[in-house]
């Protein structure tokens, strides 16, 4: 570790971690140094004749505190680490840079680490329940329970305010059903499981509980720039994406998702009431807009992970 020498004087100081060529390695040292407190940013650099490398960084303003830090975070995590001042001069003498490097914000992997990898902790459940309420844009309001246990699914849909169709819809085994005015009847299993899997978490907060799957599915995610910032809900935020502007993303404190806008502005959603569920932060007001005109409210009342759920409910009607 190179010491801070106290008489250096620099607005903020900085301690960082080796680079290396794979994110996931990145992730995974600011994961090891949770136990220390301190909240490392992965940033994404460019070495010419080299390629991307990823660097987790911990900003600190005085030098006795990041020297503190350093040592804490080299215990926790078992890396050879550097501190230098903000402006990129050394604490200590050391061999100078061949030449001075790119440096990009990981915007991805900072939401990453703030909301957990909420594809791949629902996808390992047994089972998932999820409780919520929709507001519709025509003024009627609909209560859900989804309930999945393995690869099934059983969706009740009850009226709250105006004309709302009640049902209870299950795709189970190799089967599928819809009863609706205290009829059954048989559905196509496939459409059936598409419909059902686009009332999962998931799909109600799109991105933010799949943002691990996201990444690697979209790679253009990583190479989104900052865009400014703005407000949503009240809350400040730092406003990221995509180089075309199609895409943007506004991130609230602690790197949590607060809006997203897709396809330049023709569907914007909006989260907030954000709870821990099974160590994944999930929103439970969601506000969607589809052109700047209608738009609909989920409010989700619960989410429960591996709970027992009545095997009745899978079973095809008499």
């Amino acid at each position: 570790m190179i010491i801070v020498l106290l008489g250096q004087a620099f607005a903020s100081w900085v301690v960082e971690a080796p680079p290396t060529p794979e994110r996931a390695e990145a992730n995974a040292l600011t994961k090891a140094a949770r136990s220390t407190g301190h909240k490392g940013r992965v940033v994404r650099r460019f070495v010419d004749g080299e390629g991307w490398e990823y660097v987790v960084r911990w900003t600190f303003e005085g030098a006795e505190e990041a020297n503190m830090a350093a040592m804490a975070l080299q215990q926790a995590t078992g890396a050879k680490l550097s501190v230098t001042g903000e402006d990129g001069a050394p604490a200590q003498d050391a061999a100078p840079s061949p030449e001075p490097e790119a440096e990009q914000r990981d915007w991805m992997a900072e939401a990453l680490e703030a909301h957990g990898a909420g594809a791949t902790v629902l996808a390992e459940a047994s089972t998932v329940r999820v409780v919520f309420t929709r507001e519709l844009a025509d003024g009627r309001v609909a209560g859900h329970e989804l309930i999945r246990r393995g690869t099934d699914h059983r969706l009740t849909i009850t009226g709250k305010k105006g004309d709302v169709k009640e049902s209870v819809t299950v795709a189970a085994g190799e089967k599928a059903w819809l009863v609706a005015d205290g009829k059954a009847s048989d559905q196509d299993l496939q459409r059936t499981r598409e419909k059902l899997e686009s009332f999962a978490p998931q799909s109600l907060a799109p991105l933010v509980l799949a943002l691990d799957r996201a990444i690697k599915e979209h790679p253009e995610l990583e190479e989104m720039v900052a865009k400014g910032t703005a407000k949503v809900g009240g809350v400040a935020c730092e406003v990221a994406g995509s180089k075309d502007g199609s895409t943007l993303v506004a991130f609230g404190p602690n790197h949590l998702i607060r809006r997203l806008s897709v396809d330049g502005g023709k569907r914007v959603y909006e989260f907030s009431d954000y709870k821990e569920v099974g160590g994944v932060m999930i929103p439970h007001t969601i506000v969607r807009t589809v052109d700047e005109n209608q738009r609909d409210t989920t409010r989700i009342e619960k989410v429960e992970l591996d709970v027992e759920v009545d095997g009745a409910g899978f079973s095809p009607p008499g």
